[in-house]
């Protein structure tokens, strides 16, 4: 199993040790209720669509999409055109086990889901309908799960294409390669490419950048939300030429804490520029450039789902953060929130 030298993770560490401790004053943002009636949230993504706001020609830009434990991924819908609150759409649902988190490959269209039910169907790979704003059910196929019998709840999209996944059981990170015609999706023969230092299991994956990886701009850095701490599993592609290579099942990789200080995360997310990472009250914010952590947003009750709006819509960026108070426990009790981007 490969990972960072002693060197380089101690370099980090030192600079997270001078900018750790308490967020800097004014840096948490407020939030509101964006919709209502969700149950276990486990993950969430803005899609880009041709769609407009009810009763108008103004595009919304697109939807967030909630994968629900009760109602599996739907999409949530705008209430009116101030496109301020919104409510779950039933008819846009799919149902897939239990879906957990949702992984979108934007050039592709193609839309990645993992199921943790005791069924383990692994990983749902359906297409995308930009123009409509809906999922195409005619087109879809499941991927296996990597292991028979493995419940899983984090998947995400490098740079790429290929698929990664990972189960809250165990440490193990597993990745399904991208076809030869990246329009075909990811290929139906995962391997194990890493695992967790501490063998703890993972409950989110969200591929971004660090300066753990060196300054390639292309470097594929796999954020984890384990259920210890988060952690960092670095240019798991090998593009960093002072790197130490790809992940593969022949030379595995370790996703490891560098001292982020985010413990029992539920949920990361990645929007361009920042990396965000969820814990039961707090969303706190990661700038890759250095490793520092910020509280960005407070007050919540089980954060197990983020999801930011991606630059280029047109449209004004929102960050969102949907919790739970009863954990599952209780149906309809969870809420979506949002608040601004801060640049």
């Amino acid at each position: 199993m490969h990972k960072l030298s002693v060197s380089t993770i101690a370099a980090a560490g030192m600079v997270l040790a001078a900018v750790a401790g308490a967020s800097p004053a004014g840096a948490v943002v407020a939030k509101t209720v964006y919709a209502t009636g969700v149950t276990a949230p486990a993950g969430a993504v803005w899609l880009k669509d041709a769609t407009t706001f009810p009763g108008t020609t103004t595009p919304t830009g697109g939807h967030l999409w909630v994968s629900d434990h009760l109602n599996g991924l739907c999409r949530l819908d705008p209430v009116d055109a101030t496109g301020a609150t919104a409510t779950l759409n039933p008819s846009s649902c799919l149902v897939f086990g239990a879906t957990t988190q949702v992984a979108f490959d934007a050039a592709a269209k193609w839309l990645y889901v993992a199921d943790i039910s005791h069924l383990a169907l692994g990983v749902k790979k359906i297409a995308f309908n930009p123009t409509t704003g809906l999922l195409n059910k005619l087109k879809q196929s499941t991927l296996s799960a990597p292991v028979a019998g493995l419940r899983l709840t984090a998947v995400g999209v490098d740079s790429k294409g290929n698929v990664y996944v990972g189960e809250k059981r165990g440490g193990g990170i597993y990745k399904y390669p991208v076809s030869a015609t990246r329009a075909s999706g990811a290929l139906n023969t995962p391997q194990q490419v890493g695992s967790t230092e501490d063998g703890g299991g993972v409950l989110n994956f969200a591929f971004g950048t660090s300066a753990v990886a060196g300054t390639t701009a292309k470097a594929d850095d796999l954020y984890v939300a384990g259920v210890n701490s988060a952690l960092l599993m670095p240019d798991v592609n090998g593009v960093d030429p002072s790197g130490i290579g790809a992940c593969s099942s022949a030379s595995p990789c370790t996703a490891f804490d560098p001292g982020f200080g985010i413990f029992t995360p539920k949920s990361v997310a990645w929007d361009g520029t920042y990396a965000y990472a969820g814990d039961v009250t707090t969303l706190h914010r990661i700038n890759p450039a250095d490793l520092s952590v910020t509280d960005y947003a407070t007050g919540f009750a089980n954060l197990s789902a983020i999801a930011v709006i991606p630059a280029g819509l047109g449209i004004t960026r929102k960050v969102f953060g949907a919790d739970d108070p009863s954990a599952g426990a209780a149906n309809l009790q969870g809420h979506v929130y949002r608040m601004n981007r801060q640049q």
